[in-house]
């Protein structure tokens, strides 16, 4: 990852569940002034591993709400280590509701 960022320079990213930070922390390392907002849920571990400060900014929203947020874009996206605390149903095509 680290000689992604390194090569691919994104203006922003994203990074769902950031958790201790070991995301930001490298990317902060190889791009300083990519801008970092950080996603999750639980507010104990934002300030724990004191994610206001490696960040830009920092959402308390659920990753899966992001899916349908059309009017923002981004460089890249890190999603580590957190599909196992989505809930099952999260992402899967609804056919009862018409799409295809």
């Amino acid at each position: 990852m680290e000689l992604y960022f390194r090569e691919v320079r994104p203006s922003s990213v994203l990074e769902i569940g950031a958790g201790e930070g070991k995301y930001g922390e490298m990317l902060r390392r190889v791009q300083p002034n990519t801008k970092l907002i950080a996603v999750g849920l639980d507010g104990d571990y934002v300030e724990e591993f004191k994610l206001p400060d490696l960040s830009d900014e920092v959402w308390g929203r659920d990753a899966a709400d992001l899916m349908n947020d059309l009017d923002h874009t981004y460089g890249a996206v890190i999603l580590g280590d957190c599909i196992e605390h989505m809930r099952k149903r999260v992402g899967q095509l609804d056919t009862r509701e018409g799409d295809t």
